[in-house]
């Protein structure tokens, strides 16, 4: 027989020595299961609302590693009892084998209960000797990635076949060391769960007081202000406080580990060995997408053909401009160009509120 594959990583709990020893799935006591109920298979009077129903998740249902019922649709009680092969359990994996293809779910005990359809297949462990938390963490990482693509078969129709994902190989370790592996992740996990969910009030913080803080054309004043100002905001030409001048390069000008950053066309910053300007400046791309992307820098760097510089500010705060900007510029752009889009911007020459 042949010798079975060993590693070890190189990051490790103390106390633990043993080679990781590797096997395919089909080698442990894992069971496979798919949403593929042939004749079964719920149709349209099978469909319910949410609060009738129990969730019937597809492969974009999936994302950032769990399991969502935000956008699914719902199979009533009675068809879900039909359908127990589909039944997720905590701790299953959950990965699209149709569709939206290698997209990995974790089943947490909310989501005890809900059902699949034929784009996805469960992967349950024994408990005894799996931790399905150790292997989704696994198949999750760039080794488990590469070796779930690989088995995708098919040209047209793209799949991946419940015996090709059994073939996978995973690490094969004592139960106490999948536990504590298991345990950090959960914690960073949770940890990016709740920050992400403090981000996003914040974003929503942030629009909001756009919105209230900035005085339109008619109002001349804001919704929000803060105490002791009561003066009518002026209104006046962009050009008239600031200097705007673009670059003189090309996206093929940057280099690798250049010295100075390079700023093109996109959110993404290049690299160069010489600068063009030294300087605090606004950086706007002018063609592409025009009203998502500013960047602020105070420095030396160099500016692509199709990136303004916005700079010596007179009588106007950057930060100030920079936030006006990123709150009405995009619609102020669109405004000028009728197509509704804004495929390429020719001059900054805009109108702008700000305090005196």
């Amino acid at each position: 027989m042949k010798e079975q594959k060993k590693k070890v990583p190189d990051l490790r709990f103390k106390g633990f020595t043993d080679d990781w020893e590797q096997r395919k799935l089909l080698e442990t006591q894992t069971t496979f299961t798919d949403g593929n109920y042939s004749s079964l298979y719920p149709q349209k009077e099978d469909f319910t609302t949410a609060q009738n129903g129990v969730p019937f998740l597809t492969g974009s249902d999936i994302y950032d590693g769990k399991l969502n019922n935000k956008n699914c649709k719902y199979i009533t009680h009675e068809k879900n009892k039909k359908l127990t092969s589909g039944h997720v359990a905590f701790d299953d994996v959950v990965i699209a084998v149709r569709g939206s293809l290698g997209n990995i779910g974790y089943a947490s005990k909310n989501n005890e209960g809900w059902n699949i359809n034929s784009q996805l297949a469960i992967i349950r462990t024994n408990k005894d000797e799996l931790n399905g938390y150790f292997i989704f963490c696994y198949l999750i990482t760039n080794e488990g990635l590469k070796a779930i693509n690989s088995r995708i078969t098919g040209t047209a129709l793209k799949q991946l076949p419940i015996k090709q994902l059994s073939s996978i190989y995973i690490p094969v370790i004592g139960l106490k060391e999948q536990n504590l592996i298991s345990k950090i992740f959960k914690l960073i996990t949770n940890q990016i769960t709740l920050q992400q969910r403090k981000l996003d009030l914040l974003n929503q913080l942030k629009k909001g007081l756009l919105q209230k803080m900035f005085a339109d054309k008619d109002s001349k004043r804001p919704i929000l202000r803060f105490n002791g100002f009561t003066d009518d905001w002026e209104e006046r030409k962009l050009g008239d406080v600031t200097d705007i001048k673009t670059g003189s390069r090309n996206h093929q000008d940057s280099v690798e580990n250049g010295k100075y950053p390079f700023f093109v066309r996109s959110e993404k910053i290049e690299r160069l060995d010489e600068y063009d300007f030294d300087t605090t400046a606004i950086l706007i791309p002018g063609d592409g997408r025009i009203g998502e992307i500013f960047h602020y820098y105070d420095g030396k760097f160099a500016l692509h053909q199709r990136v303004y510089k916005v700079d010596n500010f007179n009588g106007i705060d950057v930060l100030f401009l920079l936030s006006l900007f990123r709150y009405s510029f995009r619609r102020h752009a669109l405004r000028l160009n009728a197509q509704g889009t804004v495929p390429s911007l020719c001059l900054l020459n805009g109108r702008y509120y700000f305090q005196n």
